[in-house]
């Protein structure tokens, strides 16, 4: 009687498929409904937009466990800034290109992000991507290859922008460009101390469906005094949903990185005024 979707492309592209495939052609009933004729009867089709639940993360971000790990976190990457990532390890996720574009902003951005004196305390680089890669084993032949090219990648950036160190400070492989770890499963307490450490939210999917982690961020940092920047992919359902996120193509790696520069140098009312686009529609669609 009724299907619901998360986003209007979603349900522009169910009523074309129905339309060509099966020749139910859809009409606006008298109040805006959308529907279909099928066999005899009307099938309602809307969007249904869902966000996060806003009495659990408040309980949680009330938790002094919460603040204690969000505290771990900036001591161990004291002095950079922080980007965040948490994404299935699969190929859909995109965690190729988004390493593909962090290697293009160190490269391109050597100037803002690395230390070329090469004497710095907290070592080589002034940025670091924690990258949360989730492992389910519902799809193991894709996650094993995903995992094995990640990895290479990761490995190649923090040879190449720790190496400088290795003689000079034997700390310097404590102190990874790239804070990359495979994991079963993120709680929400260790998702919502990674928000509050964290400078941008990351997200490079290629195809995804309603990711509610990019909502969770946003929500997360409502009562901060400076907000962070979502930077999401143009495929994934939620950048449809989020005004104030920075929208790329994840497969124009150079697109990804100007992103990446932009949200992070972005001043604390732009910042705040990104916020305001999206706060009331997050809080408000549990």
């Amino acid at each position: 009687d009724i299907i619901g979707f998360h986003a209007f492309d979603h349900s522009r592209h169910f009523l074309n498929a129905a339309k060509r495939i099966l020749g139910y052609v859809s009409k606006t009933l008298q109040g805006g409904m959308i529907c279909l004729n099928v066999q005899d009867r009307e099938c309602i089709v809307t969007m249904s937009h869902v966000s996060v639940e806003p009495q659990q993360m408040e309980s949680i971000l009330n938790m002094e466990e919460v603040s204690v790990m969000t505290r771990k976190i900036r001591e161990k990457h004291k002095g950079k800034k922080i980007v965040v990532g948490i994404d299935v390890c699969q190929r859909l996720s995109g965690l190729s290109l988004k390493m593909a574009a962090f290697d293009k902003l160190l490269t391109d951005y050597a100037g803002n992000y690395i230390n070329n004196d090469n004497m710095g305390e907290e070592g080589l680089s002034k940025i670091v991507l924690i990258q949360k890669a989730i492992r389910t084993g519902s799809r193991q032949e894709d996650e094993e290859t995903t995992s094995r090219d990640v990895k290479k990648m990761v490995q190649s950036m923090n040879e190449r922008y720790s190496s400088a160190l290795t003689s000079n400070n034997n700390n310097s492989a404590s102190q990874p460009v790239l804070d990359y770890e495979e994991v079963s499963s993120v709680s929400m307490i260790e998702r919502v101390a990674l928000y509050l450490a964290a400078d941008v939210f990351l997200q490079t999917s290629v195809r995804e469906g309603l990711n509610l982690m990019p909502l969770e961020y946003i929500f997360a940092r409502k009562g901060l005094p400076k907000a962070g920047i979502v930077i999401a992919s143009e495929f994934s359902t939620c950048s449809s949903l989020l005004n104030g996120a920075i929208k790329v193509n994840p497969f124009y790696t150079l697109n990804v990185a100007d992103a990446l520069d932009q949200a992070l140098n972005l001043s604390q009312e732009d910042c705040n005024a990104r916020r305001l686009r999206d706060i009331d529609f997050i809080g408000s669609h549990p």
